[in-house]
């Protein structure tokens, strides 16, 4: 019989899947380093460490919430604003705990040690999603990330590109928009189980985060001020009643603090992403999965059709796969 995700989470030590280099800095860094630090790694968090221990983390969300309260110094050292004491993991457990005591604690990021506690690593929810998305099976040899990116989804009479998002005519070879190859790409059997949901649920099932709004014209201090009073990434930028951009903590350390602008003289305009990638309402999960890995996104809108219905992030996700995946 193969072996199942959940299988796979159960057997595997978080030391043996590929993390990469994660951000350690010493005590006494400056908080500015280390926001350069995280912008040229492309990572959300840094692990700080004091003689050889981890004694802090400094993540997207500790810089937005500085930030919102008007108290970030870039040249204080790090301490003064990271998170003290945050909850480690032993490398050599299995993944499925370690994405348990993530999920439980509500931790988007887990400092990885060893037997003497020495930092060993990084794990995020985003490390979490890529790794179940690149071993979830479609047919033999073959996995999620894969089969999701070959898949035109269907809406009669057109065919919607899965690189690009744009609707085609059924049958067509190449996509109009981005000249994707779409012949003889097939549909994946939905299958039991997590696999068939994937495949089969729709994105408005999910527990979608409620959409947090502003105009373009609001100041980036009433985004702040927003996302900080109802804990949220993101803030999604309206205007007339369309969406035109979302406005994220990755925002908050690359376009406003290490650019260096005035929060309350700056526009969401400014500094927001225009037109965002989005998902439909009818959209399965998988698609929305792909979306996140391939494009490296943590909060994606929901619409049906022109309604704003929220959005998807990486924790519901998660939240969605967490019957099957810790039973």
């Amino acid at each position: 019989m193969a072996e199942t995700i959940v299988d796979i989470l159960r057997r595997l030590e978080v030391r043996e899947m590929t993390l990469g280099d994660f951000p350690l800095v010493a005590e006494g860094t400056s908080v500015g380093e280390v926001c350069v630090l995280l912008e040229s790694r492309g990572r959300s968090a840094a692990v700080v460490e004091k003689e050889g221990r981890v004694t802090g983390i400094f993540t997207q969300r500790d810089l937005l919430y500085r930030t919102a309260d008007g108290v970030l110094d870039l040249d204080a050292p790090i301490e003064t604003v990271m998170t003290r004491e945050p909850r480690t993991f032993h490398a050599e457990r299995p993944l499925a705990e370690a994405l348990a005591t993530m999920m439980e604690g509500g931790f988007r990021q887990l400092p990885l040690v060893d037997d003497g506690e020495r930092p060993r690593g990084l794990l995020t929810i985003r490390d979490v999603l890529t790794f179940i998305a690149r071993r979830f099976p479609r047919r033999p040899s073959t996995c999620l990330h894969a089969s999701i990116r070959c898949w035109p989804r269907r809406r009669a009479p057109e065919m919607r590109c899965p690189f690009c998002g744009s609707d085609n005519i059924q049958g067509s070879e190449l996509c109009e928009s981005c000249g994707a190859e779409l012949a003889g790409l097939d549909i994946p059997e939905a299958g039991d189980g997590v696999g068939g949901r994937l495949l089969t649920d729709r994105v408005a099932d999910l527990e979608l985060s409620p959409a947090l709004t502003l105009p373009p014209a609001a100041s980036v201090a009433d985004a702040l001020a927003l996302m900080r009073r109802e804990r949220h990434g993101c803030v999604l930028v309206v205007e007339e009643g369309v969406l035109c951009g979302i406005f994220t903590e990755r925002d908050v350390l690359s376009r406003l603090v290490l650019a260096r602008r005035d929060a309350t003289a700056t526009p969401l305009s400014a500094v927001m992403t225009p037109d965002p990638v989005r998902l439909e309402a009818g959209d399965p999960p998988a698609f929305a999965i792909h979306s996140m890995v391939a494009r490296g996104l943590r909060h994606l809108p929901v619409l049906s059709g022109a309604q704003l219905l929220g959005f998807v992030s990486v924790r519901n996700i998660l939240r969605y796969l967490r019957q099957d995946l810790l039973a």
